[in-house]
């Protein structure tokens, strides 16, 4: 009986087990950035890529934080869903103590046919900088809150996720 009691356990623990390691999930969506180049003058263009993979079954805020010696280039924006890439806009793109912010509010509805999406904007170098950090953050979208009032510039509640250091040459 004891041994029946062994056998009973062990399966019962191994029940369950989807055999996916959980232990990459971090809640709102897996976020990875690209950034080419990493190095440019000022003037020139970076492209930033945000792979989003493992979403959350809830609505996704993606948000961008970069040095003010960057500016968000208008119209740059796309979200790419499984080589189908329609244009994308910010809903916030403000600046506070140095630091800008692109935020973006992404419905789940976007990811009910495809496991991934990789949202592109370029962004423009407006002055020198020497080791600037590109960061990127996923956050579960509260339905409770409006879209509008979900993002604080003065409390960003960020927590970068993925991070890309840059270099800006200045004129010589």
């Amino acid at each position: 009986m004891k041994y029946l009691l062994l056998i009973f356990i062990a399966l019962l623990s191994s029940c369950g087990s989807s055999g996916s390691d959980d232990t990459d999930f971090i809640g709102a969506a897996n976020v990875q950035l690209e950034v080419t180049p990493t190095t440019i003058d000022t003037g020139d263009r970076l492209r930033v890529q945000i792979k989003i993979s493992d979403t959350n079954l809830n609505d996704l805020i993606i948000k961008i934080r970069y040095p003010d010696s960057l500016s968000y280039v208008p119209s740059s924006a796309t979200i790419d869903f499984q080589d189908d890439p329609e244009d994308a806009t910010p809903n916030f793109n403000q600046t506070a103590d140095g630091e800008n912010y692109l935020v973006f509010f992404i419905s789940s509805e976007n990811f009910e046919d495809f496991d991934e999406a990789t949202l592109e904007v370029q962004l423009r170098a407006l002055n020198d900088l020497k080791g600037g950090q590109l960061e990127v953050d996923a956050d579960v979208d509260d339905p409770l809150i409006s879209n509008s009032r979900e993002f604080d510039i003065n409390q960003p509640e960020f927590t970068a996720e993925d991070s890309v250091t840059i270099k800006v040459l200045g004129e010589n």
